[in-house]
C-alpha cells in the first residue's frame, strides 16, 4: 500500500491509472467533498456546487501528469 504522497506521484506519472485513480478517490473523496460543501455553505452557495468542485478537482488531478515529488515542500 502506497502512502499518500507516493500514490499522488504514481497517479501523476502513469498513463494507465485506473486502479491508482480509484484508490486516490476512495482515500480522499469524502474529506474533500465535505470541505468543499462547508466552504460553499459559508459563501451561501448550494451544496451541489461543492460536490461539483470536488469532482472537478479529481478530474483535473487525473489529467495533470507533470507532478514532481521533489517540488513538494
Amino acid at each position: 500500500m502506497l502512502n499518500d504522497l507516493d500514490l499522488l506521484v504514481a497517479l501523476c506519472s502513469e498513463q494507465d491509472d485506473n486502479l491508482l485513480y480509484a484508490e486516490f478517490v476512495n482515500r480522499f473523496h469524502e474529506e474533500l467533498q465535505e470541505e468543499c460543501v462547508q466552504i460553499c455553505k459559508k459563501r451561501k452557495l448550494d451544496n451541489h456546487v461543492g460536490m461539483q468542485i470536488a469532482h472537478d478537482v479529481f478530474e483535473k488531478l487525473r489529467r495533470y501528469k507533470s507532478f514532481k515529488k521533489d517540488e513538494v515542500k
